[in-house]
């Protein structure tokens, strides 16, 4: 699928640290892994974080990719 985020380049070690405690990957709320993602026409390696599949049945269906338009304004 597709989502919208930013790309942080070189990923430094403290910040994925902080993201990993915000997104709550020791607590199993999301997972970190290693996938391809697109910038424009550019293809690089990078981080995202994902739902692990017991807890995405139950998670909010992002159908366009982009977080904020789910939350209500």
């Amino acid at each position: 699928g597709r989502v919208h985020g930013e790309l942080v380049e070189p990923p430094d070690e403290r910040l994925l640290q902080l993201l990993d405690q915000y997104e709550g990957v020791d607590e199993r709320l999301f997972e970190r892994v290693e996938c391809e993602v697109r910038i424009g026409l550019r293809s690089a390696r990078g981080w995202v974080y994902t739902m692990p599949a017991e807890r995405a049945r139950t998670g909010t269906l992002v159908r366009d990719g982009r977080w904020r338009s789910t939350r209500r304004r």
